[in-house]
């Protein structure tokens, strides 16, 4: 039985059979299509954006982190984009 928990952002391979998800700062991995969860992987902040580059068969992640937010002195930004390879997030199984 799928169960995805509430997530923020998403992008599918499905080429790669993946589906993943971004939610209170983990980048979740699920099969795609039975939508169980594979993986998981602690992000540097908030997900709040995810895109697939089928060609390089890349994930970018926009990562926010919110202690940016009470900076001083303020800070430009708290984003970053972070990248990740579809083969090494797929080839990582949740432990049993």
């Amino acid at each position: 039985e799928a169960n995805v928990r509430p997530f923020l952002s998403a992008a599918i391979a499905p080429e790669l059979g993946v589906f993943l998800t971004t939610a209170e700062g983990t980048l979740l991995v699920y099969g795609y299509p039975d939508l169980k969860l594979r993986a998981t992987f602690r992000l540097p902040g908030v997900g709040y954006q995810a895109a697939i580059d089928p060609a390089s068969k890349r994930l970018f992640v926009a990562v926010f982190d919110p202690r940016s937010l009470t900076a001083r002195p303020r800070e430009q930004g708290g984003d970053e984009i972070h990248q990740y390879t579809l083969e090494e997030l797929v080839a990582r199984e949740v432990s049993k």
